[in-house]
């Protein structure tokens, strides 16, 4: 899927702009069906794996992951966990922590 870029030639007029279709949406560059393609792919491999057998970017990748991350956890019944426990995890230097709650009887964030 292709989508098609206008450009003005009147001078004074606006910057160029693309076709919004329903397959890519507005200020999209990928169909909806790439992106939870690509999100349910991250389930089971690396996002950068996925993103260069797609030929997106990591960031690319990563935004369609979370979208699908969101989509499933907003279906998933919500029950309270029985017991919590603290799962920290670093990223690189300097110390950038990243804090979360896990239910430690299923293993979820």
């Amino acid at each position: 899927m292709i989508k098609r870029r206008f450009r003005c030639d009147t001078p004074g007029c606006g910057p160029s702009f693309t076709e919004s279709i329903v397959q890519v949406p507005a200020r999209a560059r990928l169909t909806c069906r790439l992106r939870e393609a690509i999100g349910r792919m991250v389930r089971t491999r690396k996002v950068a794996e996925v993103a260069a057998e797609h030929r997106v970017s990591c960031w690319t990748a990563w935004r369609a992951t979370v979208a699908e991350a969101a989509k499933v956890l907003a279906a998933r019944p919500a029950l309270p966990p029985e017991r919590l426990g603290l799962d920290e995890t670093t990223f690189r230097r300097p110390q950038r922590l990243a804090t979360d709650l896990v239910d430690l009887s299923s293993g979820r964030l």
